[in-house]
Formats: structure tokens, sequence, C-alpha cells
């Protein structure tokens, strides 16, 4: 499955990722690994080819983190949430991966440890907290019970799997909630293979000591997210086309004995005056009839197990009609083809010998 074709909500192409862990050592305090984040971004986007760089605690789809939030002005009241899928980034995190910026603003340099603090929400979060109000300026209260502003609402991504939709999202500013653990984002037109030594040595060139880790493609992220729904859908196809063919050699069977046993009707129809295109005809429509019965009860089946598929099957509804239709299609053609071999020697039956035979 190309990525181009998952709606994610970021866009994954031409984005690279390298994860590395600041050394308590070498950078003390978070103010220290605040300029040295600073100093790493910087470093990278100087490298050619390199359009816009950021850091983020945890990339999409490979890990999910929650902090507690408590949201002021909820219809009069105060609402804490605790599943809110939280991360922390830096100023051109959203340019970086093609997050849609809705309304408000990103965070800047400006927005640090000793300015008011902020936080960016998704969309749904807005939705689901101020339907029909303004977002923009409400306040809330973190995990240590400061007191910030939102600035910006940004589009809702997927960032537990393709095919999980995930809890609300919050960003929090980089340089007011530091983490040692970050994985740098790159965009860039450069195959990574290319650019991952570019980007290794501008992190060195900060701090020679730093050890990177996991470099890995947005897409390749991706695609891994992707394994196992693969497989689970190449079974179902190599399961569904063994049928298919089960299904045509059967009814290929039961058609071909039925002609068998009905030679002399058939040479007393051409005696009769049928023609021989009615005879084909007459044998492909019996064919059809089975396949039709055979259809209308794997279509009710279809229905009641749609629940069971809707957990196998991502990005088709339970009760797809275009699937369905398609599915029957199929077998209906197959069921034509399977059909016409044995009409056509049906039609092929010499009245006067099958007469006389009799």
């Amino acid at each position: 499955m190309a990525v181009g074709r998952v709606n994610l909500g970021f866009v994954a192409q031409r984005v690279s990722t390298v994860a590395f862990e600041v050394s308590r050592t070498r950078q003390a305090y978070d103010k220290d690994v605040d300029e040295y984040y600073a100093r790493v971004v910087e470093a990278v986007r100087a490298v050619p080819g390199v359009a816009t760089a950021a850091i983020v605690n945890r990339i999409p789809l490979v890990g999910n983190q929650t902090n507690p939030v408590t949201f002021e002005n909820v219809n009069g009241v105060s609402r804490e949430l605790s599943d809110i899928d939280s991360r922390t980034i830096t100023p051109e995190y959203f340019a970086t991966l093609g997050i849609p910026l809705i309304a408000g603003r990103t965070f800047t340099d400006h927005d640090n440890a000793t300015s008011p603090e902020v936080g960016i929400i998704d969309e749904r979060l807005a939705r689901t907290l101020w339907p029909g109000e303004v977002a923009l300026g409400k306040q809330f209260h973190g995990p240590d019970d400061r007191l910030g502003t939102i600035i910006g609402i940004v589009g809702h991504i997927r960032t537990a799997g393709v095919e999980v939709d995930p809890r609300p999202q919050f960003y929090w500013a980089s340089r007011q909630w530091v983490q040692n653990r970050s994985v740098l984002a790159v965009r860039s037109d450069l195959e990574p293979r290319l650019l991952f030594p570019s980007v290794i040595r501008a992190i060195r060139s900060v701090d020679s000591e730093q050890s990177v880790y996991d470099l890995r493609s947005m897409e390749e992220i991706v695609d891994r997210s992707l394994a196992q729904r693969r497989l689970t859908t190449a079974l179902m196809v190599g399961f569904g086309g063994l049928a298919l063919l089960l299904a045509a050699v059967g009814i290929y069977g039961v058609v071909a004995y039925g002609v068998t046993q009905r030679l002399r009707e058939f040479g007393i129809r051409v005696a009769l005056g049928a023609t021989r295109r009615d005879v084909t005809r007459l044998v492909v429509w019996e064919g059809m009839s089975m396949a039709l019965a055979g259809s209308l009860v794997g279509l009710l089946l279809a229905v009641v197990a749609a629940g069971v598929m809707s957990n196998l099957v991502f990005g088709v509804a339970p009760r797809d009609v275009g699937s369905l239709i398609a599915a029957t299609s199929v077998l209906m053609l197959v069921t034509i083809v399977a059909s016409y071999i044995p009409a056509r020697r049906a039609a092929a039956v010499d009245p006067g010998m099958s007469l006389r035979a009799e």
C-alpha cells in the first residue's frame, strides 16, 4: 500500500528521522539541552538539500505519550483529560511533517522557559471541548499545574497506526518542556541513504560524542506499521483466490455433468428448431442461476460478518456497496466462463446421432 494513498493527516514523503538521546553529563540543565537542540537543528538545516528540520520527543506511528491536561472555561467548568496524546516539538515540526495549521500560530523561539506557557491543540480536541466556539486564547493547566494559553489549532493526524483512530492531540513547546530523548525529523528531496551521512556529520559537528540510532524514512515507518495488515490482506486475497478457483471448478463440473446427462434433450431441442445459440444460452443461464443463488446467500453472510471484517480490512467500510458489487460481478464472470465450455459442447450435439444412440 503506497503511503500517498493512506490518509495520515501528515505528509510522509521526503521526511527522514534520526533518534538520539542527550547526555545529561554534558548538558546538565534544561537550558543547556534547549540550546543544544537549537544548535543541532541549525546545523542540520545548513546541510545542502535540507528544506526544514525539527525535533520531537516521539515521531508519529512509533509511540505515544499521554499527559493529563486540565482545560479552563469548558462550558463554564474546568475539565481534566488524562488520555491526550501529547508531543513536545520545536517550532518547525508542523512544516517538516506537513501538518496543516488551521488557526492561530505555531511555536517560535520566543516560547521559552521565561515566557508564558503556551500550547497547540488539534482540530478534534477543539471541536470536542469548545463546539461552535473559538478555542484560541482558552487556558489550560499542564501536569505541573502551570497556567497556559492555547495559541494554535492544527490538523488531526494518525499517531498510533494508520488503522487506529488516535486520541486528541496536544503539543508543547520544546523550550518549555525539555525532553532528553528525541527524534530529529528532516524534510529533504534527497534519498535517505544519501542524506543520513550528512545529517550525522552535522549533529556531530555540534557534539562529536553524540550517538545516533534508528535512522529511517517516514515512508519506512509507515510501511512497518502496515506490515501486519499487509500480511493479513495477502492471506485473505490468497484464500479468496483459491475459493474463487474452487468455485469455478465446481461450477464447471456440475454444468459439464448436467450436459452429459441431457445430451438427448439437447439433440431433440435442436431437431425441433432450437439454434445452437439458444442451447448455449440455456446452459449458461442455468449455471448463472446456481451462482446467483449462491451469491445471494454469500451477500447475506457478508453483511452478518461485517463486524469481523471491519477489524481485518483497513480503509474499507464493513458494508461497502462497491466491494460487494465488485465481488459478485467477478463471481458472475467466472461462472459465465466456467459454464460456456460445456455449453459449447451441448450446442455441438448432432441431433441425429443423439436420437439414434437412444
